[in-house]
């Protein structure tokens, strides 16, 4: 759980400053999970809304959760 900790501590709050991964594809750090196979077979009206609200309209970890407005572009 300190993973998942010290993780959700840098998305809410920049800190500390990160740099991702020379061997990370794209280069980026991870913002959030995308929705799961469960939530489109239980609940695919909603989570189709939600992703076309998504920058681009689309559903990837690199975009930014609601609150994180300091990274949306």
């Amino acid at each position: 759980m300190a993973g998942h900790m010290g993780w959700n501590i840098w998305r809410k709050t920049g800190w500390p400053s990160l740099t991702p991964a020379s061997a990370t594809t794209g280069a980026v750090i991870v913002r959030r999970f995308v929705y799961g196979i469960g939530e489109f077979s239980t609940n695919k009206v909603n989570v189709n809304a939600a992703i076309a609200r998504e920058p681009g309209g689309k559903d990837l970890d690199t975009n930014p959760v609601w609150w994180d407005v300091k990274n949306i572009h």
